[in-house]
């Protein structure tokens, strides 16, 4: 088999949106330092005229450097307000915070300022085989991702490498089916969120892959990546994505387009996307950059084997003739809807197309539901697009 070199450019693209301490509302956990000097700023001023002075209890004042039953946990916004009050540095404050979490029982390890990753987004990607729910009311999100049996470890991993020292373990979700859940910590959804400058209520729609694409493209074959494992399917060297929720495949498309990979475009919301094997190449390097910069649990997981195995088998020498092929087929058929709604298997062949070839036609157009089969031999156009 032939090799290709192709070069990526990883550069494209605007870097996320640094996320700040003031930027984010829930607890964190300070260091034992900032905590010291706090209590000395605090105690100078004097404990109940600080509490006078912002309106809190005095409570609120000795829980920021007395570790109470919540484990030292403090509220952002009464925290950035008393930092302000007696002139402490918050950019210096930030770097101190050991834990953040949108609860006071559910915190976990978190620096600031922070800054996304493709691990990140990566991990907070459930847009396939997953669940979002988001209460407004109690203010508090849920969001999961669904796997078999120990397929659901590529996730456990990823998400225990994202966030330390706080093990994430998956459930049981269906045990006559072998089916796991991984709950998705909100903190790190509101995060990411946050860094594509998203509303959480917009997360899981069309807008979010819209932000990832303004990242650079290691940020959006993240995202990519995460469907393939989801919803993609590889048959021979054939690799398609199904995906049923309109918003979901729309956002596939804005993937894709953005990557500059090249796929079918299915009339009908029922059938899979197709993309183009002579993608491969470019999509194998994605993967070795990805995977030698994060590591393993940054690729395929259970596909990666059936996708290396695929490109394998493709000769790059035929990838220009696929492309001809497909703009050939376009043209026959624009040509067939200007002449005839009805049509044979030899009006294909007459166009100089060989039986394999005109075999190939109609199954693709019958998969993108253009057409229908009437009788023996007889076709009939039902719709009048032109598509891959």
């Amino acid at each position: 088999m032939m090799s290709i070199a192709i070069l990526i450019n990883t550069d494209v693209g605007k870097p996320p949106q640094i996320i700040h301490i003031w930027d984010v509302h829930g607890f964190v956990r300070l260091s034992d330092t900032v905590r010291e000097k706090l209590k000395k700023l605090i105690k100078t001023y004097g404990v109940r005229k600080l509490a006078r002075d912002l309106n809190f209890d005095k409570e609120t004042i000795y829980s920021i450097y007395t570790k109470g039953r919540k484990k030292c946990s403090h509220s952002i916004k009464h925290l950035l307000a008393i930092a302000v009050f007696l002139n402490y540095n918050l950019e210096t404050l930030e770097k101190e915070v050991t834990f953040y979490g949108t609860k006071q029982g559910n915190m976990y390890e978190t620096q600031f300022p922070f800054s996304l990753t493709p691990l990140h987004l990566r991990a907070v990607t459930i847009h396939g085989d997953g669940s979002f729910y988001n209460n407004v009311k109690q203010n508090s999100i849920r969001t999961e991702w669904y796997q078999s049996g120990k397929r659901i470890k590529y996730m456990e991993k990823l998400l225990n490498k994202v966030i330390n020292n706080n093990p994430i373990r998956s459930k049981i979700k269906a045990k006559e089916d072998n089916v796991y859940s991984i709950s998705i910590p909100s903190h790190l959804v509101r995060l990411v969120c946050n860094s594509l400058n998203l509303d959480v209520d917009s997360f899981y729609s069309t807008e979010f892959f819209k932000a990832v694409t303004q990242l650079p493209p290691q940020y959006s074959i993240q995202v990519l990546f995460q469907f393939i494992v989801d919803e993609g399917c590889l048959r021979g060297t054939t690799l398609t994505v199904a995906q049923k929720k309109k918003w979901g495949r729309e956002g596939l498309k804005i993937l894709l387009d953005d990557l500059g990979f090249d796929y079918s475009q299915p009339i009908n919301d029922k059938q899979d996307i197709t993309i183009y094997n002579y993608n491969f190449p470019k999509i194998l390097n994605y993967l070795k950059e990805a995977k030698n910069r994060y590591g393993d649990t940054v690729g395929l997981w259970f596909k990666e084997k059936e996708f290396i195995d695929a490109c394998k088998k493709i000769n790059p020498s035929h990838y220009p003739l696929i492309r001809k092929s497909i703009q050939v087929n376009k043209e026959i058929f624009n040509k067939l809807t200007k002449t005839n709604s009805i049509f044979t298997y030899q009006d294909i062949k007459d166009f100089g197309r060989t039986s394999s070839q005109a075999n190939k036609a109609i199954r693709n157009w019958k998969k993108n539901n253009l057409i229908q089969r009437i009788g023996w031999n007889k076709y009939k156009i039902i719709n009048f697009i032109i598509v891959d």
